[in-house]
């Protein structure tokens, strides 16, 4: 079994209807996927979550996010920070093209939305209509923040600064991050099976949340574009709305994926270290 301690970020967008079928936007939900450490592009865990939310909002696709997911070659900080840049430049590619959309997202993900341990954060221009951020196992967890989920009461290896956490938790309710006791990145635990666990306990949950925030950003599903779900080729390589579901945990390296669950074209966000 492949082994990831990276977390996992998925960014969908959501394109207005009177911009998607033009430039290209998506009708529904664009996700936006960011692998774990040690997993195969197109081939993560986290892929079942993209899938059910494409399930459930029409016109909506996802691409995986291609960039090293590696833990040495090159090193796993050099991973993280291409991904975060990668990120970055999908988010200000999308406003551009499709200004009206909303994003949802996910350590990449915290990096490239709150920034933090010497990394700064992407433009409010790129990010003001984030609407949905999933982080799972996310290395950069801070303890009683106001937008954790799960059971842990630990710090991760990779916690952020003070100022980063104000910055998430200026997010309000779009931002949601799992973390449970005995995790070995985000709770800095020794229990086995944690840290890949997420979408065996939170998959439904988190389908919910990002449908309801869609659904809340209001639905921008009425378009010409095909009402079923599919893969696109996306930054750096192609998608499979399908893939082998493996054992690594979904993310950017040790820390986590980009977020992004959102609609409208919404970004969604999923990270895991």
């Amino acid at each position: 079994m492949r082994t990831s301690v990276v977390p996992i970020a998925i960014v969908g967008a959501a394109a207005a209807a009177n911009a998607s079928t033009a430039v290209g936007c998506s009708g529904g939900l664009q996700i936006l996927l960011a692998r774990g450490t040690g997993e195969k592009l197109n081939s993560s865990i986290a892929n079942k979550v993209a899938e059910g939310i494409i399930d459930r909002i029409p016109n909506s696709n996802f691409t995986s996010l291609d960039y090293p997911a590696t833990f040495t070659d090159p090193p796993y900080t050099s991973s993280v920070a291409d991904g975060v840049n990668i990120l970055k430049n999908a988010l200000d590619s999308y406003h551009s093209t499709c200004p009206d959309g909303k994003i949802a997202g996910a350590q990449v993900a915290t990096y490239a939305f709150c920034g933090g341990n010497g990394t700064d954060s992407a433009s409010s221009e790129a990010t003001k209509n984030v609407i949905a951020i999933l982080e799972f196992g996310d290395p950069t967890h801070v303890a009683n923040a106001t937008y954790n989920r799960g059971n842990s009461t630990k710090d991760g290896i990779f916690a952020l600064d003070r100022d980063a956490v104000k910055r998430c938790e200026s997010l309000g309710d779009s931002l949601r991050s799992y973390c449970d006791a005995g995790d070995t990145y985000c709770d800095l635990g020794n229990v086995t099976g944690v840290h890949t666990s997420y979408f065996k306990r939170y998959t439904d949950e988190t389908v919910d949340f990002v449908v309801s925030r869609y659904q809340n950003a209001g639905d921008q599903s009425s378009t010409t574009i095909s009402p079923t779900g599919s893969a696109t080729t996306g930054v750096g390589g192609s998608a499979s709305a399908t893939g082998d579901s493996g054992g690594s945990a979904p993310g950017l390296g040790p820390g986590n994926g980009l977020l992004y669950t959102a609609p409208l074209a919404v970004w969604a966000f999923f990270q895991l270290l």
